[in-house]
């Protein structure tokens, strides 16, 4: 297994995610069981009226940094909290939660993705 350094996942996302200017990356959260594979959340504002959060899996298979944009709140501007990333039997599981800061309507999501589509063991 090739680990995931973070400060290379948070650079992919800088490079991939939308920006407006005044644009922040979190820090990957990563499952307890590997390194491999983890979700980052993409804050781009525009600094006054306007801002959303992007949500992306990364993940190493072999000596090759991957992504895949999971989801985003574009329409509704509410922060997306990534809750978990986990490990479930042949699956990557990213959980996900806004308090509907924006929208007025709090939600959850889940996101499972199997190992073998990802190319992880």
């Amino acid at each position: 297994m090739e680990k995931i350094n973070p400060e290379d996942a948070k650079s992919l996302v800088d490079r991939l995610g939308p920006s407006l200017g005044c644009d922040f990356t979190y820090e990957p959260v990563f499952p307890k069981t590997r390194k491999d594979v983890c979700a980052v959340r993409r804050l781009a504002e525009n600094g006054t009226t306007y801002g959303f959060d992007t949500i992306y899996l990364v993940w190493r298979a072999g000596k090759e940094l991957n992504h895949e944009h999971l989801t985003n709140s574009r329409d509704t501007k509410d922060y997306i909290f990534i809750n978990e990333v986990l490990e479930d039997g042949s699956d990557i599981v990213v959980k996900v939660r806004s308090g509907g800061s924006y929208s007025g309507s709090a939600w959850k999501n889940e996101y499972r993705k199997s190992k073998k589509s990802l190319g992880l063991k």
